[in-house]
């Protein structure tokens, strides 16, 4: 991760073009960076120059341009000592503050680039160009969606969901929160765990629940992730207690036998194979 960088251009005799950045703050928030610029020349101290034109872009939007015929549109001269704002070493042409604005999961890599063209007293025009790219500290997100809730081992009062978490931007998830219900939205009722799983106890036995999961780190709280849902096995309110898969039995004979289920089919009742 950087937080200032440096472009020099192609060099001619010892000079060059240079672009400078540095970050000057973040905004949590809204996801985005300030970074601080400068464009300019650096020289030998004797030296006479004329740059005609110069262009800088950061993240492909132009944030320096300037351009002319003449040779003054840049014109100093160390040796000579005639041109206002004349510095041996260095010379800035422009400089300000732009804004980064960084992707979902709070990264951004962002590129520049800078170019001068001119001329040389006593010499041929001359041009120098720079390009470069850098990653910025990551700014802290909230965490992505999960993964919809597998929902396994189903029985009649109680199930297991397990989730995976998406990618965020590394900070680690505290807790998540399980919101579940006969509603389609998967509102009613809502539990938290602190892994990637959870049991749900106290259902009713043949209802269908809808079950949905977010995540929350030290920055906030995240979406939902997409709705599951499954409908409880059917049961029984046994004597001890609890419930138990519904085997209906019927009485044949004095004596109590497992009830097979007919239809009829054609004006004929036949025993069902299911």
């Amino acid at each position: 991760m950087s937080t200032s960088g440096q472009i020099l251009g192609d060099a001619l005799s010892g000079e060059r073009v240079y672009f400078n950045w540095q970050l000057a703050s973040q905004n949590i928030p809204g996801n985005y960076s300030l970074i601080n610029w400068q464009v300019g020349w650096i020289y030998p101290a004797l030296t006479c120059r004329g740059l005609r034109a110069g262009f800088a872009s950061i993240g492909g939007i132009t944030v320096y341009q300037s351009s002319g015929s003449g040779d003054n549109v840049h014109h100093f001269s160390s040796s000579h000592l005639t041109s206002a704002g004349d510095h041996p070493g260095s010379n800035q042409f422009a400089a300000g503050q732009f804004g980064v604005v960084h992707n979902a999961d709070g990264t951004r890599n962002f590129g520049a680039a800078v170019s001068m063209r001119g001329w040389e007293g006593g010499g041929p025009n001359f041009l120098s160009d720079g390009t470069g790219s850098w990653d910025l500290p990551t700014i802290p997100r909230d965490p992505g969606a999960p993964s919809a809730p597998v929902i396994s081992n189903v029985d009649q009062t109680s199930l297991d969901l397990a989730w995976t978490q998406n990618p965020s931007d590394g900070l680690p998830v505290t807790v998540y929160t399980i919101s579940y219900g006969t509603a389609t939205d998967a509102t009613g009722a809502t539990t938290t765990s602190d892994v990637l799983t959870k049991t749900i106890t106290g259902l009713n036995p043949g209802v269908k629940y809808y079950f949905k999961v977010k995540a929350t780190n030290s920055v906030g709280t995240g979406p939902y992730s997409s709705i599951s849902n499954t409908t409880m096995v059917a049961g029984a309110y046994v004597l001890d207690g609890t419930y138990k898969k519904a085997i209906p039995y019927v009485k044949d004979g004095g004596v109590w036998k497992v009830a097979r289920p007919y239809g009829k089919v054609l004006g004929v009742w036949q025993k069902s194979t299911n």
